[in-house]
């Protein structure tokens, strides 16, 4: 309201006095509302003094926070290190990367895609791959082209035979040794004085294995060869020798006086059944057998 519209210059009497009193009133009234904007900018004043503040510590390379997630109020915050501007003034992550002194052929590696990516980047080569992917060292022979040292391997593992006291290993048909599957069950001998001795009504089966040697010792004064043969002369078992599969046989030149000859070999049971085995000397001209042995240590297939 303008100040002389409280007045009325028409009317006679008092008309002007109380147009004053209105006039006064009216700046009464403008002097409160002065007053109370002027509270109300320091209020304003007062919270954005309360709400955005420098933080308590004032130094250089400093940067506030935030007091909270919804809050407008600063607090301390941290100081950025000369490595830390460093990496923000940097354009790119490559150039951070260098900055941290990744070299370059560490960022090619963190920049392939994935682990084989990775591989080729370190010259890896396909066929190098190949193996290390491999899950076992059978995968990795085939890989090599080993296929058959793969299989020996295989069949090992699949070896169902559990090693036990007293017991050796035995080879499969590929050589391959499965396990601990024979028993160590004793040994037995016989000696005589004359040309043959024997090992007679033995028990074995078929995977037995005998460890056989004989010793003969002799006297002539006749000069030829000494034969010695370790061979099966009965029973119904069935075996194949080391070397010579009827049996195992050595041979010396005699000499005049006493001779010695020992052989021995391993005789595998192929059937079920009896056995004897023989150990016969052979000699020229008049003979005097001072001692012929034979001997035989069983490995027994459990």
């Amino acid at each position: 309201m303008a100040i002389f519209d409280v007045i009325d210059i028409t009317d006679g009497g008092d008309t002007f006095y109380e147009g004053m009193v209105k006039v006064l009133a009216n700046f009464t009234i403008l002097e409160s509302e002065i007053t109370d904007a002027r509270d109300s900018q320091a209020s304003v004043h007062a919270a954005i003094d309360l709400k955005v503040k420098a933080p308590a510590a004032n130094t250089a390379d400093y940067v506030p926070q935030w007091n909270g997630a919804n809050s407008k109020t600063l607090k301390d915050g941290f100081i950025i290190t000369a490595a830390g501007k460093a990496l923000l003034d940097d354009a790119n992550a490559a150039a951070q990367l260098t900055t941290l002194g990744i070299t370059a052929a560490g960022q090619a590696l963190l920049d392939d895609a994935s682990a084989d990516a990775q591989l080729t980047t370190l010259g890896v080569t396909a066929a190098a791959k190949t193996i290390l992917d491999d899950a076992n060292v059978a995968a990795i022979l085939v890989s090599l082209g080993l296929e058959a040292i793969a299989e020996e391997i295989n069949l090992l593992h699949d070896a169902t035979s559990t090693p036990a006291a007293n017991k050796a290993a035995i080879r499969d048909a590929n050589s391959i040794v499965k396990g601990s599957e024979l028993s160590m069950t004793g040994e037995t001998s016989a000696a005589s004085v004359t040309a043959s001795t024997s090992l007679a009504s033995l028990n074995v089966k078929n995977g037995d294995r005998l460890f056989v040697s004989a010793t003969c010792s002799i006297t002539t004064t006749t000069a030829g060869a000494f034969l010695l043969r370790i061979y099966k002369s009965d029973g119904t078992a069935t075996v194949a020798f080391d070397h010579d599969l009827s049996g195992i046989s050595e041979d010396i030149e005699l000499n005049d006086g006493t001779n010695v000859l020992r052989i021995s070999g391993i005789a595998k049971i192929t059937g079920d059944g009896t056995l004897t085995l023989t150990s016969n000397a052979n000699a020229p001209g008049t003979v005097t057998y001072q001692n012929n042995q034979i001997y035989a240590f069983f490995l027994k297939k459990t």
